[in-house]
């Protein structure tokens, strides 16, 4: 059995909430700013002076697994060689593809695998999320105070304040601490008026898991998916009437919500164009159903600005019939087991969030390599079967001593 240093596994945890914390302020407070326009660089240069503070503290004392990280590059190499052979067209949209993976996805994806205690990543989430709910506060006041930006709305300041949100909004929910439900709410109504549709899919999924592993037995479950089921309808046969009373109030104040607007007009679920791309994407799987497209094919095809909007369209597109249905196999058996079938708490409500987060991402958003959220829970997905068979071999080793 291994024994954890309690200084070094707090470190890693920091570091990992600390990269993600700073990415989502920065996101949320440059509200449609110009500055945006040089995210990438932005974030390449942020995250390299945070990797360069706990480089010594990190890497030098051995706390990041070598031996995983090596395998985990070399199996990544691996999928890039053979896609840089297979497919010659798209190697200039992968090579400007890496850094941005590497950022967002290997480095977070490698500080999370390495670490073996998760006992402090409970309040570390919550902390940044904290940070990121009142710098979304920040924004919101000046929007108050300069009216004559009201009406705009950022899809980047709701996808970073959704996560801030959710990270309080699950300490309030098991925790159930006044501070927490206020910045809760806070988030939300900003959510509401600031943001776009997508992050408020985030806020109901993590209430209905919340919900649905409540409960303790098979039948309560059933019970309480059914009564929460009923009351959603009702709230939803009456959503117009309730987005209208809340977009009545937020313009007294000079605020001018998209969403709202777009749930009084009856154009919630208008998919902004996205059934047309869908249509697209898979006459393209279908046109290439052994091997895809590869990575970023679609920019190496000649499609430039075009994205799938879909994980499993993706997976499919990029990889084709086979390879892509056995990865999406597998990220639905990884996710349902590291939500439900995780023996440890933290690590759970750590891949609700995740899961909660990236739920937007998975059926209408753009990006996969360079999504933060779906390494994150990928990893702490895969971590949550290491802490499975850790806890077997405990109760084997404790039943051995009775």
């Amino acid at each position: 059995m291994q024994i954890v240093n309690s200084d070094k596994e707090k470190s890693i945890t920091k570091l990992l909430v600390l990269i993600i914390t700073v990415l989502s302020v920065k996101n949320v407070l440059f509200f449609n700013s110009a500055i945006l326009s040089y995210q990438q660089t932005i974030n390449i240069v942020v995250i390299g002076i945070i990797a360069v503070c706990y480089c010594h503290q990190i890497v030098f004392n051995r706390q990041i697994n070598r031996v995983f990280l090596f395998l985990l590059l070399l199996m990544i190499a691996f999928v890039l060689c053979l896609e840089i052979l297979i497919f010659p067209q798209n190697n200039p949209y992968i090579i400007d593809l890496l850094p941005r993976m590497i950022i967002y996805g290997i480095l977070p994806f490698s500080l999370f695998m390495s670490l073996k205690s998760y006992e402090y990543l409970d309040d570390y989430l919550y902390i940044g999320g904290v940070i990121i709910v009142i710098a979304g506060s920040i924004v919101g006041v000046m929007q108050f105070l300069y009216q004559d930006v009201s009406g705009e709305y950022s899809m980047s300041y709701g996808t970073s304040l959704s996560y801030g949100t959710l990270c309080v909004l699950n300490r309030a929910l098991y925790k159930r601490k006044l501070s927490s439900i206020l910045l809760s709410i806070i988030g939300i109504l900003l959510i509401v008026v600031l943001g776009s549709r997508g992050p408020l899919l985030s806020v109901i999924t993590i209430f209905v898991l919340y919900i649905v592993l409540k409960s303790d037995s098979i039948i309560k479950k059933i019970i309480t998916i059914v009564i929460t089921t009923f009351v959603c309808l009702i709230a939803m046969s009456h959503i117009m009437h309730i987005a209208l009373a809340i977009n009545t109030i937020i313009e007294r104040w000079g605020f001018h919500s998209r969403t709202l607007l777009l749930i009084i007009n009856g154009m919630y679920t208008d998919d902004s164009g996205r059934s047309i791309v869908y249509g697209n994407v898979i006459k393209l799987i279908n046109e290439h159903p052994m091997i895809g497209i590869g990575i970023e094919g679609l920019k190496g095809n000649g499609y430039n600005g075009w994205s799938a909007h879909n994980l499993y369209l993706q997976l499919l597109l990029e990889f084709g019939y086979i390879v892509g249905i056995i990865a999406i196999v597998s990220l639905v058996i990884l996710w349902l087991h590291g939500i439900f079938a995780c023996n440890n708490k933290s690590l759970k409500l750590c891949n609700v969030i995740m899961f909660s987060q990236f739920v937007p991402r998975t059926f209408f958003g753009a990006g996969l390599y360079e999504n933060p959220w779906f390494w994150l829970l990928l990893a702490g997905c895969i971590c949550s079967f290491r802490t499975g068979v850790s806890y077997l071999y405990n109760e084997k080793q404790f039943r051995r001593s009775r």
